[in-house]
């Protein structure tokens, strides 16, 4: 009785998405979902539950602009790092890391140095133990590490970095965070990519000028806006 009743509310689910966004954008995201199941079951993570920001853990004041823990897609993120084919030797910050799932698609592509900010305490613990879970599975990682701490605080590393938000907050918060980058820019030469889905506050990033280029991509449904900024930057992720 309970597959039946999960089975029609998936039904009634493909017909209302088709009827409201067609055939192709249904399969696409349907796709991506079982994607997402069976990367859950090989690996043997656990990245896919939703946590409300009622359930977020953490004393810090910046909670209040914090936004509800969704997972991103891992095959649109897969695809969209083999498009960019970024440099190895960069470092992924993912800010807002949740339960770390893009960590390990990131760890996948080859980045040398994998990092982690998540705010909250419980979903940094869940991020560190996927980590080690993946581990199991995969012979060869580079560095992950996973930093509970507020992305304003967060120290950025040395070097050229590749950032992803997953509209990790509101806008009090990403304008903080928009002038961390700009410093950096402002304090040595590098390179800074921010990649960034859905892009809620796309306008608001715009105006800041900090980035030199902006960039639309779209995969499996999903889409990726790039930002990029300091030397030879614009022409990587083109």
């Amino acid at each position: 009785m309970r597959f039946r009743g999960s089975a029609r509310r998936n039904l009634e689910w493909a017909r209302e998405h088709i009827e409201r966004y067609g055939v192709t954008p249904t399969v696409k995201k349907v796709g991506c979902v079982m994607y997402d199941f069976f990367y859950e079951w090989f690996h043997g993570t656990e990245t896919s539950t939703m946590v409300w920001s009622d359930d977020l853990v953490t004393n810090s004041p910046n909670k209040a602009h914090a936004n509800c823990y969704q997972p991103s897609k891992a095959w649109p993120f897969s695809r969209l790092l083999s498009e960019l084919n970024l440099p190895r030797d960069t470092a992924f910050v993912d800010v807002g890391a949740g339960k770390g799932r893009m960590l390990l698609v990131a760890a996948e592509y080859g980045f040398n140095r994998v990092v982690g900010v998540e705010l909250c305490a419980n979903l940094s613990a869940q991020a560190r133990h996927n980590v080690e879970i993946f581990r199991k599975t995969r012979a060869k990682l580079p560095e992950i590490s996973v930093v509970n701490s507020d992305a304003i605080e967060y120290s950025l590393p040395e070097g050229d970095i590749a950032f992803y938000l997953n509209n990790s907050f509101k806008i009090p918060v990403l304008m903080q965070f928009l002038e961390k980058i700009q410093q950096a820019l402002d304090s040595s030469s590098r390179r800074i990519w921010m990649i960034y889905s859905p892009a809620i506050h796309d306008s608001a990033i715009q105006d800041s000028r900090v980035f030199h280029q902006r960039q639309r991509y779209e995969f499996g449904g999903v889409e990726f806006i790039v930002y990029s900024a300091g030397p030879r930057a614009d022409s990587t992720a083109a």
